[in-house]
């Protein structure tokens, strides 16, 4: 491979860097590279701001999602550097924290179908609320190990020949939120819960719910949802079957920046309007046995 070339502008680095380089492939030191650093002119980047990016559509985004690392996951089955069970894996920059601090700005229930593990898995569609307590989409059915659960019968094409498979339904409920950094600043994801979770979910709905304020006028309202912060970590939870890692959420009060306040109130409306993509493959990539079989896959 042939070396890299340094321009004469940026030969001021010392000979002793210089022999510091990779001889086999030419990269800079550390040291010339910190030289070279020091040498660089501030850019003033929001002169440019969204440059590049004026052809795309929500279709050419995925949304993050947040989720719990149990002890099947697969970033803690093959050992991925920095996850271990009960931290929160984002599942578009892969980071696993410990905790993180959010602004919720919407909520969404749908009932998930996954196809079976043994039949590959995998995402099969998203159903309405009203369409599953209906009786339009779904039945239930006991599993193979007496679990009752809800599932949908898909004909499929097996080896040449038309075959029954029941997909299962997952009754999902998900909070779209903006993730608060350190520095101040803040992106989208979603937390989906599901399972032993659906109970945090309505008692952070519920938490929101109860949140009560007096107008100029003096009368009692609800403030929006993305008006309070919350911080959102883990805690060990256990029944009958086994244990695993769930969501423990507390509220940190107002959010006191007007503009978090409004990126929160503008992601709030991108969701109304549908302008949001959701991959549900994400999830199912990152947490497949934990979405298709609940608590048993979350065993720490």
């Amino acid at each position: 491979m042939a070396k890299m070339q340094v321009k004469e502008a940026d030969a001021t680095v010392t000979s002793t860097a210089a022999t510091q380089a990779d001889q086999e492939t030419g990269e800079l030191s550390v040291v010339q590279r910190n030289q070279i650093a020091a040498r660089e002119e501030e850019i003033d980047f929001s002169a440019d701001a969204g440059a590049g990016l004026e052809s795309t559509s929500k279709d050419d985004y995925a949304i993050p999602m947040l989720i719990m690392l149990q002890g099947l996951s697969p970033q803690c089955v093959d050992g991925k550097e920095g996850c271990r069970p009960g931290l929160i894996y984002n599942t578009i920059t892969e980071q696993a924290m410990e905790d993180v601090v959010v602004i919720p700005v919407a909520y969404s229930r749908r009932f998930l179908e996954w196809a079976p593990r043994s039949a590959g898995g995998g995402f099969r569609g998203e159903h309405m609320p009203l369409d599953v307590e209906t009786g339009k989409v779904g039945e239930e059915y006991i599993d193979e190990k007496g679990v009752k659960r809800l599932g949908v019968v898909r004909e499929i094409v097996k080896d040449g020949q038309k075959v029954n498979q029941r997909n299962t339904l997952k009754d999902t409920r998900s909070f779209f939120v903006l993730v608060v950094k350190e520095d101040g600043t803040f992106s989208p994801a979603m937390v989906p819960m599901s399972s032993t979770q659906i109970k945090k979910a309505k008692r952070w709905l519920s938490l929101i719910n109860d949140t009560k304020e007096r107008n100029a006028a003096g009368a009692l309202f609800t403030p929006p949802m993305f008006s309070r912060m919350y911080q959102m970590f883990s805690v060990k939870e256990s029944n009958e079957q086994g244990a695993w890692f769930g969501w423990s959420i507390g509220s940190l009060g107002k959010v006191k920046s007007r503009e978090l306040y409004e990126a929160a109130k503008a992601f709030n409306k991108q969701v109304s309007a549908g302008e949001v993509e959701v991959r549900h493959d994400d999830l199912r990539d990152v947490d497949a046995e934990q979405v298709q079989d609940g608590d048993r896959a979350g065993m720490i």
